[in-house]
């Protein structure tokens, strides 16, 4: 969060999040950017990150600086994914078969770390 505004059309959410070259809107920023507060170390829940090459509302790297911190700080042995489409964005216009997918994914991932098992039929 303390760089998001030099991406893409952030620059507009400034009056929403405020902007780190305010020196008081930095420390609150600082405080809550999730990037800014992994601990090395720290025991993570299973991750999935999502984003594309065609993101235009959040800049895909955030997504993968995120992914390789994370993979790189936990202490757990959970996995930490990234789920990244060359060919799609922020879930906008995609066609119902891709967002089928995608949810399809989404949904496997949360059974997987659920513990959860088709039933045979």
């Amino acid at each position: 969060m303390i760089r998001y505004q030099d991406f893409l059309v952030a620059k507009f959410w400034v009056p929403e999040y405020g902007s780190s070259e305010d020196p008081k809107q930095f420390e609150y920023i600082l405080k809550y950017s999730p990037y800014h507060n992994v601990k090395k170390g720290t025991k993570y829940p299973a991750v999935l990150l999502i984003s594309g090459d065609f993101d235009t509302r959040v800049a895909p790297l955030h997504a993968r600086k995120m992914a390789a911190l994370l993979q790189a700080s936990t202490g757990s042995d959970r996995p930490v994914l990234l789920h990244y489409d060359t060919k799609a964005g922020h879930s906008g216009g995609l066609p119902l078969s891709k967002r089928i997918d995608n949810l399809t994914d989404e949904l496997c991932f949360l059974f997987w770390q659920l513990g959860m098992h088709a039933a045979a039929a």
